[in-house]
């Protein structure tokens, strides 16, 4: 993604690409949750663990296939 964007067009460019992110159907939850960690840690490398932690698990619940998996992890988590 560097090599194609500013660095200031990184993020703006990652964000959309979460948004789009979902699971495969051949893609297990750990390859899901891998590419997802990868989008965001290129896309937010200046932004805080915190807030990089809180994009990828939102971006891990709104993408997964499984639904009641991932409705449960925000009931017991939000």
């Amino acid at each position: 993604m560097k090599e194609r964007f500013s660095d200031k067009d990184v993020p703006v460019v990652a964000s959309r690409e979460l948004n789009f992110t979902k699971e495969e159907e051949s893609e297990s939850l750990v390859e899901f949750a891998q590419r997802i960690q990868t989008i965001s840690g290129d896309g937010f490398a200046h932004a805080d663990t915190t807030t990089r932690n809180q994009i990828t698990t939102e971006t891990f619940l709104q993408g997964c296939r499984e639904k009641m998996v991932a409705h449960r992890a925000m009931e017991r988590n939000p």
